[in-house]
């Protein structure tokens, strides 16, 4: 019988830094931070984590150091081990993501020889541009049971002409054509109206045969996206999807990441992405409580550790180190690591990168109905 520790977990970009705009300017995307104290790439890695994968390479792109400083050995998650662990690999373009690829194989061939050494048979691949909680053992046991070459994850999601009608929804998205007995038939790039499945960037092949794949690509010269080699051979392969039926946070664009972190003053969405199927794992940073002046009043809001709260915070998403001044009203705001909002300001439906300074008297908003938000770049002072 197969089990856990005879998988090893791969992550690599699959979404340009680009979708994120000004939040990855300085940093790539698995290091955007989510939900206060976390950053993307801890809810991919939990999952790999606590379904009993015990190997996992991440690939490391451009803009890295934030990433590799809380990553360091893998410790949060429990790969600072003398056997298998974290792995951090390099690109086969350093510097450099196309836009184009999802799971480029150019960027899997340079560490061929690190996947031909491991020991597991399989290998999952998976991104962190969509966020949600997930057990691989499911997986697995699907894969199995049908002696599939490939199992797919995805999420049956019904979208209507508006929301179509608006790209930052799903731009840099892919979706599957899905038989009744669960096989595969098609992967496409643009969802139509009605039912479609949404492909959730995790992908369950044997070794071997990645390698294969691997070989393939190389041979015709270039880069090439896996999931356009499957496409490509999908009459003579056996590729199957897993139905999964929870929360996805969609993080392809700044209008969703807002989105998306507005959905967490929910209390089932805060349950299904932070606690189904065992905690979300981060790096620990050690900071007071919150302190909580007299003259503060905060409603509906995350609020991580370290802040400094004099104003009124409302549907707001506060990560660690805020500063919010006396008669200063946030609204509908992320405030990420050591923004200060000094007295008197009014800040309604934006994004703060760190460490942002809004000066006494400013007001800052726009209509939640204008759609994008407004995105205030990192160490700004306004």
């Amino acid at each position: 019988m197969i089990g856990l520790n005879e998988i090893m977990g791969m992550m690599m970009d699959t979404k340009p830094d680009v979708s994120l705009g000004e939040l990855a300017r300085t940093r790539n995307l698995p290091a955007v931070q989510f939900g206060g104290r976390y950053r993307l790439i801890d809810f991919p890695l939990s999952n790999m984590v606590l379904s009993g994968i015990k190997h996992v390479g991440v690939v490391i792109y451009s803009k890295y150091s934030t990433l590799l400083e809380h990553l360091g050995a893998g410790m949060p998650w429990g790969l600072d081990r003398k056997t298998d662990g974290l792995k951090l690999l390099p690109t086969a373009s350093p510097g450099l993501y196309n836009s184009e690829m999802g799971f480029d194989l150019k960027d899997l061939s340079v560490n061929a020889d690190m996947l031909k050494k491991a020991r597991q048979q399989y290998i999952l691949l998976s991104g962190s541009g969509l966020l949600y909680r997930f057990d691989y053992r499911r997986m697995l046991e699907s894969h199995l049971g049908r002696g599939a070459d490939f199992t797919v994850l995805y999420k049956q999601e019904d979208y209507e002409d508006e929301y179509l009608a608006d790209p930052d929804r799903t731009q840099y998205l892919s979706y599957l054509s899905v038989g009744p007995d669960g096989r595969i038939s098609s992967v496409v790039a643009r969802p139509r109206s009605g039912r479609n499945n949404l492909f959730l960037e995790a992908v369950l092949v044997s070794k071997d045969l990645l390698i294969e794949c691997m070989n393939l690509a190389m041979a015709s010269g270039g880069s090439k996206d896996l999931m356009d080699i499957i496409g490509d051979n999908i009459r003579s392969l056996r590729v199957f999807g897993y139905k999964f039926e929870g929360y996805v946070a969609k993080l392809n664009s700044i209008v969703n990441y807002f989105d998306c972190n507005m959905d967490l003053k929910s209390e089932s969405v805060r349950d299904a992405l932070f606690y189904e199927d065992g905690p979300v794992f981060t790096r620990s940073i050690d900071r007071p409580p919150t302190k909580y002046y007299a003259t503060a009043e905060v409603k509906d809001s995350l609020v991580s550790t370290g802040c400094f709260i004099h104003g009124r915070v409302e549907g707001s998403v506060l990560s660690r180190n805020v500063y919010v001044g006396k008669d200063s009203f946030v609204k509908n705001c992320i405030l990420l690591r050591r923004c200060r909002i000094e007295g008197n300001v009014h800040i309604e439906n934006a994004i703060l990168d760190s460490e942002v300074v809004i000066s006494s008297g400013i007001t800052l908003k726009i209509d939640s109905s204008g759609g994008r938000p407004i995105v205030v770049g990192k160490e700004s002072r306004l």
